[in-house]
């Protein structure tokens, strides 16, 4: 991750997405590159309500992750956790959606687009899975 980019990993539970509408919870996470490791990154659980920017953060967290960690998050009945390196990072209850799909997505600062993207590989991630837990 090039040095100055605002970039963001996110993963999805219980999501819907349709044309204007897009609801459940979403995982974000803000990665730095290893040159900038220490520099305050953040984490979030969001409620995603259904319009374009209608949401709800409920816990916003400082954190420190940077490429090359796990990030886990994982939902059974309203409990959400999420972990980075296998250690829990926060846990929220929120009953809003039962069902919904997993998935994922990224951001990027609409300020600095072009500087973050000079090289195929300067944001990604190396590996996702998702399944039903027992």
């Amino acid at each position: 991750i090039p040095a100055g980019c605002n970039q963001e990993v996110e993963l999805r539970l219980r999501s819907n997405v349709s044309l204007h509408s897009n609801t459940g919870y979403e995982i974000l996470v803000q990665m730095k590159s290893a040159a900038v490791v220490g520099a305050p990154t953040y984490m979030s659980i969001v409620l995603w309500n259904g319009a374009l920017g209608h949401f709800t953060v409920l816990p916003m967290l400082n954190g420190n992750a940077h490429d090359g960690d796990r990030i886990r998050a994982r939902i059974v009945g309203s409990t959400i956790s999420v972990y980075q390196n296998d250690v829990l990072q926060a846990s929220v209850d929120d009953a809003t959606f039962a069902t919904g799909n997993p998935g994922m997505g990224f951001y990027v600062s609409p300020f600095n687009v072009s500087s973050c993207f000079t090289t195929p590989n300067a944001f990604g991630v190396t590996s996702f899975s998702a399944r039903a837990l027992p």
